[in-house]
């Protein structure tokens, strides 16, 4: 019982043996106030419930996500177990009919997308100090490209005014 519950059963019994000698509006206004405290402690047993509830799942939720967090943690380790052994030489791919995978060669088509990082032009937007990195002829300077940061045109007018074509 809670002590809002004891509280309201105190106002009860009084409101009970005082019957006779107050008013029946003092009466009527004691058992009210005892009613509203009931209905009162009612939803304070409700809310305690549901709060309990509540902290139940969020108990599970962050084991399963401890679970999960350890599963994901292993896979990762795993891979990394992985990629070891297969530089090593320790592990060779088999494919379903248990014969050994040959190594696939490297596409043409990527080849020409590896870029030598001395290749690269470094450039600062004036406009948020942000670096950014282009190839050579990656585009044109009247192509008016803006900072992926702030949004703003990297080259003012007069820069693509000045650059000869």
């Amino acid at each position: 019982m809670s002590l809002l519950s004891k509280k309201t059963s105190v106002l009860r019994e009084l409101a009970q043996k005082y019957e006779m000698s107050v008013s029946p509006a003092e009466r009527q206004l004691a058992y009210a106030m005892a009613d509203a405290l009931d209905a009162a402690d009612e939803e304070l047993s409700m809310l305690r419930e549901q709060i309990q509830s509540v902290s139940e799942f969020s108990q599970e939720l962050s084991s399963d996500l401890g679970e999960l967090e350890e599963a994901l943690a292993d896979e990762d380790y795993g891979d990394e177990e992985d990629e070891a052994d297969a530089q090593e030489g320790d592990f060779e791919e088999e494919d379903p009919e248990g014969e050994e995978a040959e190594e696939e060669e490297e596409d043409p088509d990527l080849r020409e997308w590896e870029v030598d990082e001395d290749d690269l032009i470094e450039y600062e937007c004036p406009n948020c100090g942000t670096f950014l990195y282009f190839t050579p002829g990656a585009f044109e300077m009247e192509d008016g490209l803006n900072c992926p940061n702030c949004g703003r045109r990297l080259f003012k007018e007069e820069v693509m005014a000045s650059h000869p074509e």
